[in-house]
C-alpha cells in the first residue's frame, strides 16, 4: 500500500538542518509527507475514527434512538471535553454521563493505537521515504499501548484541572442568574476573569505539550517523561507553533467548508447531510495533526540540536 518514491527523488530529510523549518514549511512538509502515503494514513486514522464515531451513534441509538443525532456531538475521547458537554448539554438524560465515560475509554484505546502507528509511519517515511509498514507500525503501537494511553490520559486530566474552576464559578452565576437571583456585577466580572484566563492558560499549555505522543514514540519514554520532554522542547517556540497551527487550521477549515457545502441540512439527504460531510472530513483530515506531530518534534529537536551546538562553538 506504500506510495514508493521514484528513483529519482530526494529524501525530504537529505541533510540534518532540512528538519529546521519555519511555520508555513512546518504545514507544507506536513502535507507532502501525509500526501505521499495518504491511504495509509487514512486506514489508521480516518478510517478508524469513522468507525469510532459510527459505533459511538450506534450505542447512543441504541439507548436514546430520538436524541441519538443530538448526543454523537458530546461523544469525545479526552476527559475535558466530555465534561464540559456534560456541564453545559443539561438536557441530556442522566444515564449518558456513564455511556459517555464508557466511549472516551474506548476512543482512548482505540485512538492511542492508531495514533503511535501514524506517528511511528511518520517518523520512519520522514528518515527513510517508504521504509516503513502499517504492520510494523500498528505492532510498535500495540506494544506502546500504555504509555500512550498515558500521555492522552495526562495531557487530558492537564486541562481538565485547569479549565474545570473557571467553568464551574461561570455557570454557578448564570444559574443563579437564571434562577432570578441577584448577581452582583463584581461575580460577573470575576467569573468572566477567571474562565477567559483558564482558556488562555489551557490553550498555552496544549501548545507546549502538542508534540508529546509524537517525543513517546520517538524516544521510547513513558507517559510523564514524555510530557516533561514536550515541555522542555516548545520552550521558546510558541509563537512558531501557533503560527503554524493557524495555517495548518486554516487551510483544513477552508476545505472543511467545501465539503460541507456539497452536503447541506437541506438537501437531498436532509439532517444526514451534515453527519456525511464530518465523517468525510474526519476521513481525510484528522490523520493530517498526526503527521504536524512528526514534522514539529523533528523541527523542535533539530532547533535543540542547533542551540547545543552553538552553545559548544562559543565556549
Amino acid at each position: 500500500m506504500a506510495l514508493e518514491p521514484s528513483p529519482a527523488a530526494t529524501p525530504i530529510d537529505n541533510e540534518p538542518q532540512d528538519y529546521n523549518l519555519s511555520a508555513t514549511g512546518l504545514v507544507s512538509r506536513t502535507l507532502s509527507l501525509y500526501v505521499r502515503r495518504i491511504l495509509e494514513y487514512v486506514l489508521l486514522i480516518g478510517l478508524l475514527g469513522v468507525m469510532y464515531t459510527l459505533l459511538s451513534f450506534a450505542v447512543l441509538w441504541i439507548f436514546f434512538p430520538g436524541q441519538a443525532l443530538e448526543l454523537i456531538d458530546l461523544v469525545a475521547t479526552d476527559p475535558l471535553t466530555v465534561v464540559l458537554n456534560l456541564l453545559f448539554f443539561a438536557a441530556a438524560p442522566e444515564e449518558t454521563t456513564v455511556i459517555l465515560l464508557v466511549l472516551m475509554v474506548v476512543g482512548m484505546l482505540i485512538f492511542a493505537v492508531s495514533a503511535g502507528a501514524a506517528i511511528r509511519l511518520s517518523l520512519e517515511d520522514y528518515r527513510r521515504p517508504g521504509s516503513s509498514s502499517v504492520s510494523d507500525s500498528l505492532s510498535y503501537s500495540t506494544s506502546r499501548l500504555g504509555a500512550l494511553i498515558g500521555v492522552q490520559l495526562v495531557v487530558g486530566l492537564i486541562s481538565l484541572v485547569i479549565v474545570l474552576p473557571g467553568f464551574i464559578l461561570t455557570l454557578g452565576v448564570l444559574f443563579l442568574f437564571l434562577a432570578g437571583q441577584q448577581v452582583a456585577l463584581e461575580m460577573v466580572a470575576l467569573a468572566l476573569i477567571a474562565l477567559l484566563g483558564s482558556l488562555i492558560i489551557v490553550i498555552y499549555v496544549n501548545i507546549r505539550l502538542s508534540p508529546a505522543l509524537a517525543v513517546c514514540v520517538a524516544e521510547d519514554t513513558g507517559a510523564m517523561d514524555s510530557v516533561k520532554r514536550a515541555w522542555r522542547m516548545t520552550g521558546g517556540n510558541v509563537w512558531h507553533i501557533i503560527g503554524a497551527r493557524l495555517l495548518l487550521g486554516l487551510l483544513i477549515g477552508v476545505l472543511g467548508v467545501l465539503i460541507a457545502s456539497f452536503f447541506p441540512a437541506n438537501g437531498v439527504l436532509g439532517e444526514w447531510g451534515p453527519v456525511i460531510s464530518s465523517l468525510i472530513a474526519a476521513l481525510f483530515f484528522n490523520p493530517i495533526d498526526y503527521v504536524f506531530q512528526t514534522v514539529l518534534y523533528r523541527d523542535l529537536e533539530s532547533r535543540e540540536s542547533g542551540t547545543r551546538e552553538q552553545a559548544q562553538d562559543w565556549w
